[in-house]
């Protein structure tokens, strides 16, 4: 198995981990639907794109977008900021 592989694999792990943990936390607000929700450290916007269902709008913030897939960066309203700087 080469490097990239093994990175390959560790990267939809951590994916995958998002995913189960957004679905874990939403279920304490399945019902609703936020006017307004600032998402502080989006890493690679997997959790961005899931938020955004429950939210009529959604800032999601990180240093960089560097980490946000294209296609994810089309869906989200990205704006890079440093937190420790809000």
């Amino acid at each position: 198995m080469s490097v990239e592989d093994v990175y390959a694999k560790l990267f939809e792990r951590i994916k995958q981990i998002r995913v189960d943990e957004f679905a874990l936390v939403s279920q304490s607000f399945k019902d609703r639907t936020f006017k307004r929700a600032l998402e502080i450290g989006c890493g690679d916007g997997t959790q961005s794109v899931l938020l955004k269902e429950y939210c009529n709008e959604l800032i999601s913030t990180d240093i960089d977008s560097t980490d946000i897939l294209p296609d994810r960066l089309k869906k989200i309203n990205f704006v890079p900021a440093d937190a420790s700087s809000l």
